[in-house]
């Protein structure tokens, strides 16, 4: 009864989530060489995704609009130095409304290492602009670590609605994006999810 009762749920919810998963995916902040020019974000999609409405907003709560159509890797370069190496943090935002957001980063090596996000957290390594981040073989929503995004990531998911643990989308609690990056997953895992 408990699990035909949630699944219920998701269906209602299912019915009223945005199709749209985008996410703040890497991200430069200290490039080899100068900085000017040669900072740059990365979004990640698995739909295909408007930009109309969306901007980045860095610490300084500098804005960038951004615009264009993409399914994927969207790397955002910026002209002039748009990002600190220290104490850094990109808002990915729609029509004034919080995506997603990185963590405060800071980046003093000067080398071709970014910020990337894996799974739940964000890794300083190698960059990979434009492509899969290289991550472990668990894709967003395995909470289970079984190479699948069933049922019971589904049911660990719900059980934690409106808390902390299982944040997919970075906004601080779970809620309608996390469920929808879940679905968006389901099924097998694949490389591509990271």
């Amino acid at each position: 009864m408990k699990i035909w009762i949630i699944g219920l749920m998701v269906l209602m919810l299912a019915g009223v989530v945005s199709a749209e998963a985008i996410r703040i995916n890497e991200i430069e902040l200290n490039p080899a060489g100068s900085d000017s020019g040669n900072e740059w974000v990365e979004l990640y999609s698995p739909n295909g995704i408007n930009l109309t409405g969306y901007s980045l907003v860095n610490s300084d709560e500098e804005e960038i609009i951004l615009e264009g159509v993409f399914s994927g890797y969207y790397v955002v370069n910026f002209n002039g130095q748009w990002l600190d190496n220290s104490d850094e943090k990109v808002s990915l935002l729609r029509n004034g409304t919080l995506v997603h957001e990185t963590l405060t980063f800071s980046d003093s090596f000067n080398d071709g290492r970014t910020w990337n996000f894996c799974g739940l957290e964000w890794n300083f390594k190698d960059s990979t602009m434009g492509e899969d981040n290289g991550c472990s073989q668990m894709c967003l929503g395995d909470f289970n670590l079984d190479g699948n995004v069933d049922g019971v990531d589904l049911a660990n998911l719900l059980s934690n609605w409106g808390g902390r643990s299982n944040d997919l989308s970075g906004n601080g609690f779970v809620g309608a994006e996390d469920l929808n990056l879940l679905l968006a997953n389901w099924g097998t895992c694949s490389i591509d999810d990271n």
